[in-house]
């Protein structure tokens, strides 16, 4: 991205102004249907069709011994 001095002096000043969200955990997929089932009750919905999309995590890396 292509920014004057200026610009990018703003940019520094407003993004260390944010703050910072804390980490929240990603909740287990059974304990997701739970509270999606109780929202949907409490929505007075009988069913969803939900899609989700799943990133699969990166395989942990085996460095060969020198043996």
């Amino acid at each position: 991205m292509w920014t004057t001095p200026g610009t990018q002096q703003a940019l520094r000043q407003n993004t260390s102004a944010l703050p910072t969200a804390p980490v929240v955990p990603e909740p287990e997929p059974n304990r997701l249907r739970i509270m999606l089932a109780a929202a949907l009750r409490r929505a007075g919905q009988a069913s969803i069709t939900l899609a989700v999309r799943v990133e699969p995590r990166p395989a942990p890396r085996c460095i060969p011994s020198p043996n």
